[in-house]
């Protein structure tokens, strides 16, 4: 939930509560799961106001205009998964993940941590920018194997206005010609090469990729 889109979370309510019956959708012990990438100007009791129109649900919010902070209310998610535009090219520091994460760990809330190749937009004078990513994806991965987050959200699954889709591009997400103009072609599925070898590493509980290995039977593996 960004600013410039709904004003209140219940906008989203009628159009959620088609999506929280379906088996298919996630639930962390049997309750469903919602993330946000920004809505820090929403208040408490507006989030109160969308539980109270579809249900309990788990909030798991991103703030990432909010810098980090001790204090927190609820779970939270560090969705902050690319270096900052004037950075350049730099391994992503994990400074704001700790921060976050221990005061979330304190408490006794759940963590979710972002895992992201790069971010880039090209779409008009407001929103044309790149946050390098040549190799951003694989440092990430360590990253997070290392501070051992209560959840991963990969950024994302279906995004192609920021390039960070790693599965399919879909007209109807991309809409009008400006994002297939830079996205057409440009399929990310290489992206499916390493993930698996990730995920075991991940609920095997390792904290460092070197059990990272080939799950195709082969000597390597990848796309970098």
């Amino acid at each position: 939930m960004a600013g410039d889109h709904f004003a209140t979370p219940r906008q989203y309510a009628e159009y959620l509560g088609g999506y929280l019956s379906p088996n298919s959708y996630y639930t962390y012990k049997d309750v469903p799961l919602v993330s946000t990438f920004g809505g820090e100007d929403v208040t408490s009791g507006e989030w109160k106001e969308l539980r109270n129109t579809v249900g309990h649900i788990l909030i798991v919010p991103s703030f990432y205009q909010t810098p980090p902070s001790p204090t927190f209310f609820d779970e939270y998610s560090e969705l902050n998964s690319w270096p900052q535009i004037a950075e350049g090219k730099v391994v992503l520091p994990t400074a704001e993940d700790k921060t976050f994460q221990s005061a979330v760990q304190r408490s006794g809330k759940l963590f979710m941590m972002g895992v992201s190749p790069l971010q880039f937009k090209h779409m008009d004078a407001t929103h044309n920018w790149y946050r390098r990513g040549e190799e951003n994806l694989q440092f990430r991965l360590g990253q997070v194997l290392e501070l051992q987050p209560d959840m991963i959200e990969l950024q994302t699954w279906n995004d192609a206005g920021e390039s960070h889709y790693m599965g399919n591009i879909w007209s109807e997400a991309a809409g009008g010609d400006v994002i297939p103009a830079y996205t057409d072609g440009y399929n990310h599925t290489g992206y499916w090469e390493i993930l698996p070898s990730f995920i075991q590493a991940w609920k095997r509980g390792d904290t460092n990729k070197k059990n990272m290995v080939p799950t195709n039977g082969a000597m390597a593996q990848g796309v970098f």
